[in-house]
C-alpha cells in the first residue's frame, strides 16, 4: 500500500515501469529466441516473486517461455503497453489474449478484493485489461473470419497452452476461463451451433447432423435406425447432441431405478440381485465417465463446474 513517505518513490518506479515498453521490445525484436527459453521459477526469480499464481491451468512449478513472462508480468502489474508488446510477440495469440485475461481477473479479485481507494484503482485498471485483451482475441478470430477460416481456427490445439498434457482449442479454453465477451462473439455462436451437430473429434469438413431431428423424440427414434442419418453408430454417439440427450435419459433411468430398489427394499436382502449388479456396473460407467473428464479438463476446471460437483454427489 501507498504511504505518504513511499509517494516519491513510487512515483519513479512507476515512471521507469511504464518505460521498459521499448526495452522489452527491443529485446524481443533481437533476441527473441533467447526471450522465448525464459524460464519463470523459484529458481530463477526467488521467493517470493518467482511464482505465477495463476491457476486456471492448475498450478505449475514453472512457467517457461513468453506465456510465463506474459503471466508474471500480469501479476506484477505491468503497464498494459508492456503487456501488449510481449503478446504481439506470441506464437498462438488468441490464446494467449484469453489466458491473459482470466489471470488480470484473477489478480485484482486475488490482490485488490479490498475496499480501499487504492485497491479500487488498482483493480479497475486489471479489468480493463482484461476486456482488452478479450477484445484482441476477438478482433483476431474475426479478422480470420473474413478468410473464412474462423471456425476452424478455434479447434485448433495450442501445445503451448496444455492441461494434463493435452493441447487447448480456443472453443474450449475460452469457456473454461470464462470469457464472456468471447464466448458472447458471433464467430463461438456459428462454431457452437456447428459442434452441436458434428461428431468428435470436431472438424469443419466432417458431415453435419440434420437439424431437423434435434428433439429428443427424434434422437429416441434415430438410435434404432441410426443408419438413415449417414452415420455409423459410434459416430453418431458421438455427435454432443445426441449425447446431451441419450447421457439425459441415462442418468433419469438411473435415479429413477435406484430410486425404485430403495423405496421398495430391493437392497436389503442377502446375496447380490440383478438390480444390485445392474446398479453397480451402471455407477462404474458414470463413475469412469466423470474420471475421462477430469483427465481432460484438469482439476481445477473440472471442480469449478456446478454440474461436475451434482455429479461426484
Amino acid at each position: 500500500r501507498q504511504t505518504r513517505q513511499a509517494k516519491t518513490p513510487i512515483s519513479i518506479v512507476k515512471n521507469v515501469r511504464e518505460n521498459t515498453g521499448p526495452l522489452v521490445e527491443w529485446l524481443l525484436q533481437h533476441y527473441l529466441k533467447q526471450m522465448d527459453q525464459f524460464e519463470v521459477s523459484e529458481r530463477t526469480l526467488g521467493l517470493p516473486m518467482g511464482k505465477v499464481h495463476w491457476k486456471s491451468l492448475g498450478l505449475k512449478e514453472s512457467w517457461k517461455s513468453l506465456e510465463g513472462l506474459l503471466l508474471w508480468s500480469i501479476e506484477q502489474e505491468a503497464p498494459s503497453s508492456l503487456l501488449e508488446i510481449i503478446w504481439s510477440y506470441m506464437e498462438d495469440p488468441v490464446h494467449a489474449a484469453l489466458a491473459a485475461a482470466s489471470a488480470c481477473r484473477e489478480t485484482a479479485e486475488r490482490e485488490h478484493g479490498y475496499a480501499s481507494y487504492y485497491d479500487t484503482l488498482a483493480k479497475k485498471e486489471l479489468d480493463d485489461a482484461a476486456d482488452r485483451f478479450e477484445r484482441l482475441a476477438v478482433l483476431v478470430v474475426e479478422d480470420l473470419a473474413q478468410t473464412g477460416k474462423g471456425v476452424e481456427y478455434l479447434f485448433q490445439e495450442s501445445m503451448r497452452w496444455q492441461v494434463s498434457g493435452q493441447g487447448r482449442t480456443c472453443f474450449k479454453f475460452a469457456h473454461e476461463l470464462g470469457c464472456k465477451m468471447f464466448v458472447s462473439a458471433t464467430f463461438y455462436r456459428l462454431a457452437v451451433d456447428l459442434y452441436w451437430i458434428t461428431p468428435v473429434p470436431f472438424h469443419i469438413t466432417k458431415r453435419q447432423l440434420n437439424t431437423k431431428i434435434l428433439s429428443w423424440w427424434d434422437i429416441l427414434g434415430v438410435l434404432w435406425k441410426f443408419q438413415v442419418c449417414g452415420f455409423s453408430l459410434w459416430e453418431f454417439l458421438s455427435i454432443p447432441s445426441s449425447q446431451a440427450w441419450t447421457h439425459g435419459v441415462s442418468r433419469a433411468a438411473f435415479v429413477g431405478l435406484y430410486s425404485y430398489a430403495v423405496f421398495y427394499r430391493l437392497l436389503t436382502f442377502g446375496g447380490i440381485s440383478l438390480v444390485e449388479a445392474l446398479l453397480f456396473f451402471w455407477g462404474l460407467g458414470l463413475g469412469y465417465v466423470e474420471i475421462k473428464q477430469l483427465e481432460s479438463n484438469g482439476f481445477q476446471a473440472h471442480i469449478n463446474d456446478f454440474w461436475n460437483v451434482l455429479d461426484a454427489l
